[in-house]
């Protein structure tokens, strides 16, 4: 009789604990499907505060056949500057990040090519308001080019490293590769055989 009321009392141990699994089970689907409302609900938030950024970017209220011709008037914009500068880009990165202050710093990666010579530039920026107006600074400008062939380009990276001048060295990028362009050409006429002779 003591041996069944033992066995009594392990069999309701057990209930008790399959009783309190179950529970225990079944508020872990609720705070799941709590956690999964709550992240869609931020989701949602993200995506509509992501799209009315996007609207405010192309100019108030538009749909998407005006988006479509807004983007195809980009590409056209950017293949005339890509005809005119030699410079593609084929990749961009953009990360953001925070000083000690507190003030957004955004941190970019550019890849890309003018003409023949690839180039890939990591620089910051940070917007200063002066005078009510909003500046955008460039700061840490690294460019990492290929200097081996031409010794003449190493101190134009130094010097627009210094000054941080992204126009400096786009632009002067773009000459650059053109001369290096004539330059070739030049040479590969002269190795075909081509060459004028003087009697």
């Amino acid at each position: 009789m003591e041996e069944k009321s033992a066995a009594q009392v392990y069999e309701d141990e057990i209930n008790s604990l399959k009783e309190e699994i179950r529970m225990l089970e079944e508020q872990y689907e609720s705070k799941q499907q709590e956690v999964l409302l709550h992240t869609d609900k931020e989701l949602l938030k993200k995506i509509e505060i992501y799209q009315a950024k996007l609207i405010g970017d192309f100019g108030g209220d538009c749909n998407a056949a005006d988006l479509k011709a807004k983007l195809h008037e980009m590409d056209s914009e950017i293949s005339l500057v890509t005809k005119l500068t030699g410079i593609e880009f084929t990749e961009y990165i953009k990360t953001f990040e925070r000083t000690d202050d507190g003030k957004p710093i955004r941190k970019h990666r550019i890849c890309g090519h003018c003409l023949s010579l690839p180039f890939q530039l990591e620089f910051k920026t940070v917007e200063d308001e002066v005078k009510d107006i909003l500046a955008t600074r460039i700061l840490d400008l690294s460019i990492i080019m290929d200097c081996n062939e031409y010794a003449s380009l190493s101190s134009f990276i130094s010097r627009a490293e210094e000054t941080k001048s992204l126009l400096l060295f786009f632009r002067t990028l773009s000459i650059f590769a053109e001369w290096c362009e004539h330059r070739r050409t030049t040479f590969r006429h002269f190795k075909v055989g081509h060459f004028i002779s003087f009697n």
